[in-house]
């Protein structure tokens, strides 16, 4: 499955600098920076990935604007979004969540299918559900975009499809037991 990342804005970082924010107009951001995307979009993408930078404040991964109106709105995306590396928890470090939990539900209901890494999803989303903060809709929609690239993927037939037992004992890398 083939990614487009970093979404969005990723490369306007203040300073240049890695995971910072990102002040732009909502002109420059539909003008420069989202077309790319969109023609990602277009030709088929399965998955987007969400950037580690904020965007006028508000971090991509817990971005609505970007995921759920433009992306999954406008554009009809019908694959999934993945957090970048710990991106859900990183919302904590841009003040924008308090901690791993509320992390997890600006992040679902922005618009972030798959939580890569900081496991906010798992230790918090069953919680969020039950208290009402994230509709089992929007669970159930993640669910089904990851499940249906899965199955486009032939992985419900064929699990280990793409594994490839030479390639994995050729890398050097030993896994212990």
């Amino acid at each position: 499955m083939a990614c487009a990342k970093h979404y969005a804005a990723y490369g306007a970082a203040v300073g240049g600098r890695d995971y910072n924010s990102v002040d732009m107009s909502i002109r420059q951001l539909h003008e420069v920076y989202l077309p790319p995307f969109k023609a990602a979009a277009d030709a088929g993408i399965a998955t987007f990935m969400n950037s580690f930078n904020d965007l006028n404040g508000i971090p991509a991964t817990g971005n609505k604007y970007l995921q759920r109106d433009i992306l999954k709105g406008q554009w009809k995306f019908s694959g999934f979004v993945v957090s970048d590396w710990g991106s859900i928890g990183e919302m904590i470090q841009h003040g924008y969540a308090k901690d791993n939990y509320e992390a997890a539900w600006l992040a679902a209901n922005a618009g972030s299918d798959m939580d890569m890494e900081s496991r906010s999803y798992t230790q918090h989303l069953t919680k969020l559900v039950k208290e009402g903060k994230v509709k089992m809709s929007v669970v159930d929609d993640a669910v089904r975009r990851i499940l249906r690239k899965k199955f486009e993927m032939g992985l419900f037939d064929n699990p280990f499809k793409y594994s490839n037992e030479e390639r994995e004992n050729n890398t050097g890398i030993k896994q212990s037991i």
